[in-house]
């Protein structure tokens, strides 16, 4: 990751299902809001990494975390100007080809009591039905990159 070096200062990132937090955070010097928040030029930024509920079993082991452990670190956000993710909102952009939904009550919950007006998360590759479909829920505007 050392051609993102230029963007540390300025980027944000939560870690995915393919890398820990301390395998991120040693390979990139930006900031890492998991399961806490930062501010930014007077934005309160809130994070949540890993895939949210458990994948089923991955042959490289996958970073995940259930719902019940996703739900209780995000008790630790009261408010939020940005929520980003890896995993989405369950029911927003999140339907699988041949898995149905992969996304997260939790964060859902979460998006509902916090109501961020903005929040992204990462797509769910190729084989998305929601591919380029932004939504909107709990007034948020949920982008996926």
């Amino acid at each position: 990751m050392g051609w993102l070096a230029p963007l540390d200062a300025k980027a944000i990132y939560v870690p995915g299902n393919n890398e820990t937090l301390e395998a991120l955070t040693a390979a990139a010097g930006a900031t890492m809001p998991h399961g806490t928040s930062t501010e930014r030029d007077g934005l309160r930024i809130a994070g949540m990494g890993c895939a949210i509920p458990e994948l089923p079993p991955m042959a490289w082991g996958s970073a995940d975390l259930s719902e019940d452990e996703a739900a209780e670190m995000l008790e630790a956000f009261s408010a939020a100007d940005i929520l980003t993710s890896h995993s989405p909102p369950h029911t927003a952009c999140d339907r699988h080809a041949k898995m149905g939904h992969i996304s997260s009550r939790a964060l859902r919950a979460a998006m509902e009591r916090i109501a961020p007006p903005w929040a992204f998360a990462r797509f769910l590759g190729a084989r998305s039905v929601d591919r380029g479909q932004p939504g909107v829920q709990s007034g948020a505007r949920h982008h996926l990159v």
